[in-house]
């Protein structure tokens, strides 16, 4: 969309100044501009002033980029807590304290913290959802994602919604992150591995990479953009 503006100039004024010899009578009997006027000082300097009506149209195109997004305040933000379980190869991860504390009563052990979500929608982000689905007992997979339909899809295939502890089972989100990278957020990856039934999850590029190299585990992309430690 274009807007258009006219503005008028109702004149052009410059000046310029210049030293010139004295003994020169040409200074005085120069050729300006029609409408300049013409100043000598003691200290031998010609200065011509010329007015200059003229009309000009400016065109105004508005920025078609869209505004960086308003980042909220992050004092608020919870830590995605890992956690891990060796004897059944199983890593799970939480935002709620007590959940962390009870996991810990069952052998799992906490490792470093996997970025932090917010606990209630900030404009650009989207739950992140988590069902857990059985391999077998004791064997469990912890399955995470901000994808609305991804998770449906696996709730309908037998992965067991569960939500945050606090709000008694009724939301089956944890929290909430960005769909894109902003407000300095950084990218949470996803693998999985077959031999393990086990989902992981990491912001460290270099630990996602050594787990892809060793054969453990295979990429499945970004779940979002979380907040870092």
């Amino acid at each position: 969309m274009q807007l258009k503006s006219s503005l008028k100039l109702i004149s052009l004024i410059f000046s310029f100044t210049s030293v010139v010899d004295a003994t020169d009578p040409s200074y005085t009997t120069m050729s300006y501009p029609t409408g300049t006027v013409i100043t000598t000082t003691t200290t031998q300097t010609v200065t011509y002033t010329q007015t200059i009506p003229y009309n000009q149209t400016i065109t105004y195109c508005p920025p078609t980029s869209t505004p960086a997004p308003t980042c909220p305040l992050n004092a608020g933000a919870m830590y995605l807590r890992r956690m891990w379980r060796g004897d059944i190869s199983s890593h799970f991860y939480s935002t709620y304290g007590p959940e962390v504390a009870y996991y810990g009563t069952q052998a799992y052990v906490e490792e470093t913290p996997q970025g932090r979500l917010y606990p209630v929608q900030q404009v650009g982000t989207v739950p992140l959802w988590r069902c857990i689905e059985s391999g077998g007992t004791p064997q469990v997979n912890y399955f995470y994602t901000a994808n609305a339909a991804e998770f449906q899809a696996r709730v309908a295939g037998g992965c067991q919604a569960m939500g945050d502890p606090a709000a008694a089972g009724v939301a089956q989100e944890i929290g909430y992150l960005y769909t894109s990278q902003v407000c300095g957020s950084v990218p949470l990856y996803r693998l999985y591995s077959a031999s393990r039934f086990d989902n992981f999850y990491t912001i460290n590029s270099t630990e996602r990479q050594n787990n892809i190299n060793n054969g453990l585990y295979a990429d499945q992309g970004i779940v979002g953009y979380v907040l870092p430690n």
